[in-house]
């Protein structure tokens, strides 16, 4: 995957886990402290600004209570 398009990829991703917080209501710190990170590291992943680690996604999906499937599906090749 090319660089432009992988950044494109973390965008989306970004954008559906900000959307996820804010549909449920939650604090940024909220979030960050059930899954280990700092609200600071938060807002670049949900800004698509920083290439996550499998197992932090996973932390999140399960905190959103949504399978990894369900945060990708629709997403199209970059």
């Amino acid at each position: 995957m090319k660089t432009r398009d992988a950044k494109k990829f973390l965008r989306i991703l970004g954008e559906r886990l900000y959307s996820l917080r804010k549909e449920q209501g939650t604090e940024i710190e909220m979030v960050a402290k059930a899954v280990g990170i700092s609200p600071a590291l938060l807002v670049r992943i949900e800004r698509g600004d920083y290439d996550m680690y499998l197992d932090l996604l996973f932390e999140l999906c399960d905190y959103y209570s949504i399978t990894p499937h369900d945060l990708f599906k629709d997403v199209e090749k970059p």
